[in-house]
């Protein structure tokens, strides 16, 4: 392994959310959607949207940035929980912006 993918890899762990937060904060917006906590975050498979841990534990589409609800009550819920903002987007749908934690866990 060479210096740079050393260095690469340290960084991506200082960098890494805190699983526990992340399970903690999907449990928040799951709380507020009224569905059941999960004990663990789902596993998902790099580079693919649509089965990332966040997808795969969350109704919305997840985004880079957001998750996406058809049901304008769905975002405002998980927006207010998440301390966060409500995009509306184009495409008619609403979109609760992640927050950091999230936003670097999906990146």
């Amino acid at each position: 392994m060479s210096l740079t993918d050393s260095i690469a890899r340290f960084v991506v762990r200082c960098l890494r959310p805190n699983s526990a937060r992340v399970l903690e904060s999907v449990n928040d917006a799951r709380t507020a959607l009224g569905i059941p906590v999960l004990e663990e975050l789902p596993v998902g498979l790099r580079g693919e949207f649509d089965r990332c841990p966040l997808a795969r534990a969350l109704p919305g589409v997840v985004g880079v940035d957001g998750v996406a609800f058809a049901v304008p009550d769905q975002a405002v819920a998980v927006a207010n929980v998440w301390r966060t903002t409500i995009e509306f987007s184009p495409t008619g749908v609403f979109i609760a912006k992640l927050p950091r934690s999230l936003r670097r866990f999906v990146q």
